[in-house]
């Protein structure tokens, strides 16, 4: 990783000192390695999030309906148990899809001899 950008700016003072310590200075030295050094969100980062989400909503759903039928105050019961098992689900997906992919691996190679 290339961090010459950022050490030049925050360790050395090329700047003047008005600049020095100001809300820029700040700005450039904490966010621009991320944006230069190309560290930015990538799908596998997102996907999980997203599919953990879609699933969250409609397994809340389906679970609060079961369990209460549709009392008046449905919605606020599923907006609650939404809030609290997406984070959870997204968790999970982090945890579950490497191992999901090592077990498909290893079925597609006892089918058919390579995955």
């Amino acid at each position: 990783m290339n961090m010459g950008l950022w050490k030049n700016r925050a360790h050395t003072n090329t700047r003047p000192e008005s600049e020095c310590c100001g809300a820029s200075f700040l700005l450039d030295t904490l966010i621009d390695p991320f944006t230069e050094n190309n560290m930015k969100l990538k799908p596998q980062h997102i996907q999980p999030v997203i599919m953990a989400g879609i699933m969250a909503f409609l397994m809340t759903g389906f679970i609060t309906w079961l369990n209460l039928g549709l009392p008046s105050n449905f919605i606020a019961l599923w907006a609650r148990a939404f809030i609290i098992a997406w984070p959870l689900a997204a968790m999970a997906a982090y945890i579950a899809i490497p191992i999901a992919q090592k077990a498909t691996r290893k079925i597609l190679t006892a089918l058919y001899g390579t995955a």
